[in-house]
């Protein structure tokens, strides 16, 4: 259960994903030892069986009348508007900037 391996399939032996393992072997009989442990490790992953489970917080949302994806592509939707409004908002503001820093190099050139 410590292996690097396990690790690796962990969400697919918890049952939240699928996963596809290949196996290879060799021919070699100086790697039959390790080849017998791959098939017997193959053999063991292939007597798995899990179910699915949703995510409890998924169903704590659709079960409880929370947000559902029109809702939340709706405020996705004025979020983006509000973000190209605050962006208008701030390039006027840039060019006013220019126009007060450009008045006042003017007058400070006008003063020397």
């Amino acid at each position: 259960r410590d292996s690097k391996l396990t690790r690796l399939l962990q969400q697919a032996l918890g049952g939240r994903s699928k996963t596809v393992v290949i196996f290879t072997l060799s021919p070699s009989m100086c790697s039959a030892e390790e080849s017998f442990n791959t098939l017997k490790y193959a053999q063991e992953a292939q007597a798995i069986k899990n179910k699915p489970v949703a995510s409890v917080r998924c169903l704590s949302r659709a079960n409880s009348g929370g947000e559902g994806v029109g809702e939340l592509q709706a405020k996705l939707a004025w979020t983006k508007t509000q973000l190209e409004e605050c962006a208008k908002q701030l390039k006027t503001k840039e060019q006013e900037l220019r126009v007060e820093m450009e008045r006042n190099a003017q007058l400070e050139k006008e003063n020397s």
